[in-house]
This record gives C-alpha cells, structure tokens and sequence, in this order.
C-alpha cells in the first residue's frame, strides 16, 4: 500500500471516529436533555397536583365555614321566631284583657291619612261596638232625627294588636337582616 492510500486510510478512519464521537456526544446529550426534560416535567405535574389539593381543601374548608354559619343563622332565627310568637301571644292576651273593643283610638280622618299613599300594611277595620258607640254619641249630639254615616275609627284593641304585629313583623325581619349580616361576616370576612 501506497504512503498516499496509507494516509487517506487513517484520515478516513478518524473521520469515523471522530464523527461517531460526535453523534454519541449528540445522542448522550439529547438523552441527557431528555431525561432533565422529563425530571422536570414531573416535579411541575408534582407541584400542580399538590396546589390543586391545596386549593381543594381551602374550599372544603370554606363550604363547611359558610354552612356552620348558616346553620347558627337559622338556629338563631327559630330561636327568635318561637321567642317573638310567644311574646306576640302574651301581648295579645294581655292586650284583649286591657284594651277596650269600644272606645276608639284612630278617627276616620287619622284611619285615612295611616292607610294613604306608601303604607305597608292597613289600619285594621273598625270594630262593630266602635261604629255603634260612635254613632250613639253622634245622634245624642245632634239631637232627634240626626242621621250620621257611621265612623269607620278603629278600636283600642284593634290598634294595640296591629302595633304589636308591626314591632314582631320588624323584629323578625332585623333578625334575618342581622342573620344575613353575621352569616356574610363569616363566609367571605366582610
């Protein structure tokens, strides 16, 4: 073999090698990309995976928070209820012993302006022995022959019952108010 063959025979081998050296370099480093690559992608499915149970468990936390407060806001707003219709019925009670079925406390003009334009509930009606007794005095005023349409005033009695029915109607809704109140002070910190 000729020095020139001999010469382009060891070049051509270390080309070879060298570029065999280059391609498993090559090989080596794309695997070692590969395997830090996929390490990592392993640690962020890792780490996302425990946010969401993070995240998870902050919301179970929150919903049970939201319902313990709902249930103390109606346990506290029966309680109240069974309070106030006892109260409710004591007053009434009281009220049909004391206040008078006869005697007038609003007039027809006072029943008129009360039952106007922007009321929420109306003056109860005029009880019967109210409209007689009225129109007795009247005919006693007026003398014989007086003739007077009869008043529409409510009664003591009457009155007293609307009020106190207005003062439990109010205090139930400012218990739901305060109950709705606390229950958001609870659930969201406010």
């Amino acid at each position: 073999m000729t020095p020139f063959f001999m010469a382009a025979r060891s070049s051509l081998v270390a080309t070879i090698l060298l570029t065999t050296a280059i391609a498993y370099a090559g090989w080596a480093g794309y695997r070692l990309g590969q395997s830090t690559g996929e390490a990592a992608l392993r640690r962020c499915e890792a780490e996302t995976a425990n946010r969401e149970r993070e995240r998870a468990s902050e919301a179970a936390a929150a919903l049970a928070r939201a319902q313990a407060a709902e249930r103390a806001a109606a346990e506290a707003i029966h309680s109240l209820e069974a309070q106030l219709r006892e109260r409710e019925n004591d007053l009434r009670a009281a009220l049909a012993r004391r206040a008078s079925a006869t005697r007038a406390c609003f007039s027809d003009p006072v029943r008129r302006l009360l039952d106007g334009p922007g009321a929420s509930t109306t003056v109860p009606n005029a009880a019967a022995g109210v409209a007689r007794a009225d129109a007795t005095v009247a005919a006693a005023a007026g003398g014989p022959g007086h003739r007077r349409e009869p008043a529409r005033a409510t009664s003591e009695r009457a009155a007293a019952i609307w009020a106190a029915e207005a003062m439990t109607a109010y205090e139930r809704c400012r218990a739901r108010i305060d109950a709705l109140r606390q229950w958001t002070e609870t659930v969201h910190g406010r």
